[in-house]
């Protein structure tokens, strides 16, 4: 089986080309795959490519932002790619890393337990991580928000409608749905069970 490809984008530049790939690995995680394509006079070509994977993407924008920061700040010798970079985290550090941790969604859970947790919580800890501009469990509300808070609703959404929220992906919104398909297996159990036992 062949690694499927979502995505595709091609952008020329006299001899030069460069194709983005965004696949579906048959491992079922994503990556990135860059080729870049020179046409020499002599008819010749010559191929490079670049495998980026999903784990990594973070790391790759991050690095970018930071090159082009450092760049913009040529002149000043004394800061370097790395000293922006970390001031770079330093001022996005607003996420749950940033919270007390007893407000955390992983140390409320285990300190106080699942039934101490709200929905949108239980949600950030499958999904593990937000985005820039939200954090796991302000995208746990959004989400829950598009379906009235309704998780008989949230588990009719495919992968595609999940993968619409900005910072959900194949893995994020299999691991909500796994959650959710455990859900309807344990209560049909304990349906069975009852009418046995009555």
């Amino acid at each position: 089986m062949k690694d499927n490809t979502i995505a595709s984008e091609a952008f020329s530049s006299g001899r030069k080309s460069f194709f983005l790939d965004f696949k579906l690995a048959r491992n079922k995680s994503n990556y990135m795959r860059i080729t870049n394509l020179v046409r020499f006079e002599d008819g010749s070509t010559r191929k490079a490519r670049l495998y980026i994977w999903q784990e990594d993407f973070e790391l790759w924008i991050s690095a970018f932002a930071s090159l082009f920061q450092s760049a913009a700040y040529a002149a000043e010798k004394d800061v370097t790619v790395l000293d922006l970079f970390n001031q770079g985290k330093q001022k996005g550090e607003s996420g749950i890393k940033s919270w007390n941790p007893e407000k955390r969604p992983r140390e409320k859970f285990l300190e106080n337990g699942p039934g101490e947790m709200t929905l949108a919580e239980l949600i950030a800890m499958l999904i593990g991580s937000g985005t820039a501009d939200a954090n796991a469990v302000e995208l746990g509300e959004k989400i829950l928000k598009s379906v009235d808070n309704d998780l008989s609703k949230l588990s009719e959404l495919s992968h595609i409608e999940l993968a619409k929220f900005k910072g959900m992906g194949l893995a994020k919104s299999s691991a909500i749905l796994s959650a959710l398909e455990l859900g309807k297996r344990a209560f049909s159990i304990k349906s069975i069970l009852g009418r046995k036992s009555a």
